[in-house]
């Protein structure tokens, strides 16, 4: 009986720490999958696979010869388990309360002058050449993957010119991402859990010689606790920004859900626009996390 009472205290003693190293990576998994693109998409298609599993979830099309001209994403049949909304603005919260329809969506022309086309309106400039417009919308992106749903966003340039000939359209994917914890929210142009408030601080004009202030929350978006280890102002100006934080800022630490903030000063030494990033390196996804910093010196 002891020979086996000590198997089984070995076996729950093993049990708990396969659960324990299981949950540790779980939370360590725990993270938005940021894809930075450039793609043009020309009087053509792209295939999106959101999640990189080989199968496309939505197909980008663009449109052209329309009044206004428009550029669309749809649901596929490849997967059929793709669904959108959209456009959307930036912070745009993507989850459970929005409504997915997985309709084609169109980015149309907004602001642009209404001239006549023919016997109808159409929004572009004419006269003196090619009139570019350009308008960039988020897509909020729902995915269904073995019985769970996953968030996302795309980035979708859209551009278009008025010529004799006719409306000229064409279309550029800036990126995309997902939440990878099921049924988890996120908002439309979040790359990781850490997200900055202002995403620029800008300084303004500062006469050289004075100095300016300036402040901005940092809040953790992440379901853990979020660790900060290191913490600096870099890039081509960074002489003349400095952080108010210590290093490492937040003490380190910020809770799930919690905001901290940080302040900065800039002392320009110089005539004209400077710029520089302040980088958090910290245990989230797509660490360093950078902030721009800017301010133009007079």
């Amino acid at each position: 009986m002891r020979h086996n009472d000590s198997i089984h205290r070995h076996v729950e003693t093993f049990a708990i720490a396969i659960v324990s190293i299981l949950a540790l990576v779980s939370s360590a998994q725990a993270e938005i999958v940021y894809h930075p693109t450039d793609i043009a998409i020309n009087g053509g298609a792209y295939n999106l696979d959101l999640n990189g599993d080989g199968v496309t979830d939505f197909t980008i099309a663009v449109g052209g010869g329309g009044c206004p001209p428009s550029a669309g994403v749809s649901e596929t049949p490849a997967s059929g388990n793709g669904a959108l909304a959209g456009p959307l603005t930036r912070v745009a919260e993507i989850g459970p309360n929005q409504s997915f329809d997985g309709a084609e969506v169109l980015l149309a022309g907004v602001g642009l002058k209404k001239v006549w086309w023919g016997y109808q309106p159409c929004y572009f400039g004419w006269g003196g050449g090619p009139d570019p417009g350009a308008k960039t919308g988020y897509l909020g992106l729902s995915l269904q993957l073995n019985g769970q749903t996953y968030y996302g966003w795309a980035e979708l340039q859209v551009k278009w010119s008025a010529l004799k000939s006719g409306i000229s359209a064409s279309a550029k994917l800036l990126g995309y991402a997902y939440e990878d914890i099921p049924g988890r929210p996120m908002y439309a142009g979040e790359t990781s859990y850490v997200w900055f408030t202002p995403t620029v601080l800008k300084f303004g004009t500062v006469t050289r010689g004075n100095v300016a202030s300036g402040s901005v929350t940092l809040t953790n978006l992440g379901p853990t606790t979020l660790l900060i280890s290191n913490a600096k102002v870099g890039g081509i100006n960074a002489a003349d920004f400095a952080s108010e934080n210590g290093n490492p800022p937040c003490t380190g630490s910020v809770a799930a859900g919690a905001t901290c903030t940080l302040t900065f000063t800039f002392t320009p030494s110089i005539s004209g626009k400077e710029i520089a990033a302040y980088a958090v390196y910290d245990n989230s996804g797509g660490s360093p996390q950078k902030l721009p910093l800017t301010g133009t010196g007079q």
